[in-house]
């Protein structure tokens, strides 16, 4: 019996054995498949994070397009080829200008660079960046000479205020400012009228107080009075031909502080230097002085910015405004009236109650503000009622602090007819880098070509011995197209061309 069911049970064994088998093979058949699925089930998940990462990148690069496209809008630089370009040629300027020192023109030194200004210079294109390189560098050499560091030599220029007007006064510091930067000098202010409108800037020391050192032996330029020293019919001193034609730093090597005592806008002399024009063409093409006086007086009392703020909020938001400057010295009654029908000309005509949009700013009216010395404003105001604003009837303050708001408010309107001879005209337009129209002796309206202020006796120049070309000389720089006739209405005698 047992013989008969071992072979059954060995039979029954083998059968088991063989599903036992399948199982196995089919089990693995299945995770296999299994494992095969979730292989290609992941490379379909690494091919979709590859394509979600693909549309990332070009969804950034849509939107740095964009960006850059506003940037280039708003930089009116025409295309955005342009503005890559652009910075593709500031990072080059980048890379040379590390390799300098910190002294104007280089040096010895191959040491970076470690210059700083105040963050609220903000360089938008590739000669901002030249301009901000350059005055980093001052401001970290007039530092080390304000703390008397050894490692720099101790010279400065000490501007001193003559009895002049803002507008002389200014332009004079502006041109001292200019002088002490391309000689490797601190410059030290010393003007009450400057420094009740402005606190020096953070980043500079400018208070004969501050200087840790000593002086030594000052050498006084004087470019006051009858301006005999400085091109005005009389001898010419030794200062205006150093001014005008010499290698100043090496000139003046020996000389550790020079005190200017001046009333003039001397800058134009400094800009056609010889050895100046190149280094004045490349780093501030056709504004020298906007970027001068922005890096040095930008730093407007508080008290003052709250005053001009309350003024624009009611007149200049979301208005167009005519500024003019009317200087009585320089204006017959003939000559004023000129300047109403250049400022309706300036305007543009509102026929839409609502307001019409201009240069994509609404404008809802038009306001003609008037700084002047004289009774040209209340005079318009008969003819033209409302449209004329000054601060005088907006608030009751002192002649100083009334200087002072038409000095900002003339300046930020949207079109400047200033009074050709005026200082104060000058500081007006040149503080906002506006081109304005003047009113001409011969009654004419114009504007002009550049936003400088003049230098009042610039024929003197052609007795200095690097203009031996005479006439032609006075153009090596085409800034200078205008200072030979900008002053042609100049009525104190001076001898123009």
């Amino acid at each position: 019996m047992i013989d008969s069911i071992l072979p059954r049970l060995s039979t029954v064994t083998v059968l088991l054995l063989v599903i036992m088998f399948t199982a196995i093979l089919y089990l693995e058949h299945a995770n296999q498949r299994s494992t095969e699925r979730g292989d290609i089930l992941q490379q379909e998940l690494t091919t979709a994070s590859e394509v979600i990462n693909k549309m990332r990148q070009q969804l950034h690069a849509t939107k740095e397009a964009l960006v850059l496209s506003e940037t280039d809008l708003i930089l009116e630089k025409g295309t955005v080829e342009e503005y890559k370009n652009e910075i593709a040629e500031l990072n080059e300027l980048q890379e040379e200008e590390r390799s300098e020192s910190c002294s104007l023109g280089g040096g010895d030194s191959d040491s970076e660079t470690k210059c700083n200004i105040d963050d609220r210079w903000k360089p938008s294109n590739a000669q901002e960046q030249l301009q901000y390189n350059l005055f980093a560098r001052y401001a970290e050499l007039h530092g080390k000479i304000m703390d008397n560091d050894p490692s720099v030599e101790q010279k400065y220029v000490l501007f001193r205020q003559e009895t002049s007007g803002l507008g002389n006064t200014i332009t004079a510091f502006i041109s001292s400012f200019m002088l002490a930067l391309l000689t490797d000098r601190a410059i030290i202010l010393e003007s009450h009228s400057i420094l009740s409108l402005y606190d020096p800037p953070p980043y500079l020391k400018l208070r004969e107080s501050q200087i840790k050192g000593s002086y030594g032996s000052k050498t006084t330029f004087t470019q006051v009075g009858g301006f005999a020293e400085m091109g005005g019919g009389g001898p010419k001193s030794q200062w205006f031909e150093w001014i005008s034609c010499a290698d100043l730093k090496e000139t003046l090597a020996e000389h550790q502080t020079i005190e200017v005592v001046s009333n003039q806008y001397y800058a134009p002399l400094l800009i056609n230097n010889p050895h100046y024009i190149e280094f004045f063409m490349k780093t501030f093409g056709k504004d020298v002085y906007g970027p001068f006086y922005r890096f040095i007086l930008n730093n407007v009392k508080p008290h003052l910015v709250s005053k001009v703020n309350a003024f624009k909020e009611k007149y200049y938001k979301d208005n167009f405004i005519v500024g003019m400057h009317m200087r009585r010295e320089y204006l017959n009654p003939k000559r004023a009236s000129m300047f109403w029908p250049c400022a309706d000309m300036l305007s543009p005509t509102i026929d839409n109650e609502d307001g019409i949009i201009l240069n994509g700013r609404l404008i809802k009216k038009v306001y003609w503000y008037v700084a002047t010395d004289s009774s040209f404003a209340s005079e318009a105001k008969r003819k033209y009622g409302d449209k004329i604003i000054t601060y005088a009837d907006f608030q009751s303050e002192s002649g100083d602090v009334l200087r002072a708001m038409d000095y900002f408010l003339v300046g930020d309107a949207d079109e400047i007819i200033a009074t050709s001879g005026s200082t104060f005209s000058d500081i007006m337009f040149a503080r906002t880098g506006k081109v304005p129209h003047q009113v001409t002796e011969v009654n004419t309206c114009y504007k002009n070509v550049h936003n400088q202020p003049c230098y009042f006796f610039w024929k003197g120049v052609l007795d200095t011995s690097c203009y031996p070309n005479g006439y032609d000389d006075l153009f090596r720089n085409p800034m200078m197209i205008n200072q030979r006739n900008c002053y042609t209405n100049f009525q104190h005698g001076a001898d123009h061309m």
